[in-house]
């Protein structure tokens, strides 16, 4: 079967439900709950990219595409639930889906199903609060960046690191102590950092920076150009599948592709980013999950991974 995620309308008031034979109160549950599921789906990726489909027997309606196209879907659902999600229109569609699923007098499967994997969404929707949009008093996004300077002091009443960069201004930026006795090696040196910036929307708010790694310069003049044209995009499916590309080019003619790919598991181990960003990594890496260069980073983001998926 293909990767899907499903909605299942299989009895009414303990009686079973098909599409050939349905009351008036029953189809009306399920078209709502299928024009909720549409869309819901075609507002968080391209139309092109999922198709939809009715099965006989119970009511049963399917989204179907390629797994990264739904683990998009799903990740959003996910954040949804967790009041994570400042996506009126996606709380909007999930709403009418858990009002109906909340019904009493209907039994209702709801589930995301990929790799053989099955995840139920039924009870995390039914026994969840009203599904409301998230509210913020600030707006701010994460992404990464690479900052060069000077480092000239580490250290302070929180663990942290200084630097003048190349513009000359005096940047800090946090790290937690192993890092800063990692970092303590390039004291006085010229480097360069990758950090996770949080950027605010105010302008009066300065970005504030995390350590992720020091970058060696044959791993910078690859990662440089990568993390320029994926922040220059706007939909997640397609930084994703930029993602894929880059490490499939690196993997067919670069001899350091095993540092490149350690650095990213090191870079997206946050649960700042999106859960699908921290799962393609972990599905491109699979296969060399036991290679000693990055079995341990690898391991990590997958404990970052099921910590966000499980909340």
């Amino acid at each position: 079967m293909p990767n899907r995620i499903e909605i299942r309308l299989y009895e009414e008031q303990s009686e079973s439900v098909s599409l050939r034979l349905m009351s008036a109160k029953a189809l009306a549950s399920f078209v709502n709950v299928v024009n909720a599921l549409k869309e819901l789906s075609v507002g968080l990726v391209d139309s092109d990219s999922v198709k939809f489909t009715i099965e006989e027997g119970s009511a049963k309606a399917l989204v179907i595409g390629s797994e990264p196209t739904l683990n998009v879907i799903y990740s959003e659902i996910n954040d949804a639930i967790r009041g994570q999600s400042s996506d009126k229109d996606l709380t909007s569609h999930l709403r009418i889906i858990q009002k109906e699923l909340k019904n009493d007098n209907f039994a209702y499967n709801f589930n995301f199903v990929h790799s053989s994997n099955t995840i139920d969404l039924h009870s995390r929707i039914r026994n969840a609060s009203k599904i409301s949009v998230r509210r913020t008093r600030h707006t701010h996004t994460y992404e990464l960046k690479i900052v060069r300077g000077f480092l000239n002091q580490i250290g302070g009443t929180e663990p942290n690191y200084h630097f003048e960069n190349v513009a000359g201004e005096n940047l800090t930026i946090d790290c937690d102590i192993a890092q800063a006795k990692q970092i303590n090696q390039y004291l006085y040196s010229e480097i360069n950092s990758l950090v996770i910036s949080k950027e605010w929307s105010a302008e009066d708010r300065k970005d504030e920076l995390s350590h992720r790694l020091v970058l060696e310069d044959e791993v910078l003049e690859l990662i440089k150009p990568y993390l320029n044209s994926y922040y220059a995009l706007d939909g997640l499916i397609e930084k994703l599948t930029l993602t894929h590309d880059f490490i499939d080019q690196v993997f067919t003619n670069n001899a350091n592709k095993l540092k490149i790919l350690r650095t990213l598991l090191i870079a997206f181990n946050s649960e700042k980013f999106h859960l699908s960003e921290l799962k393609t990594l972990l599905v491109i890496s699979k296969p060399l999950r036991n290679h000693f260069m990055i079995e341990e980073e690898r391991r990590e983001l997958s404990v970052t991974y099921n910590k966000m998926k499980n909340k």
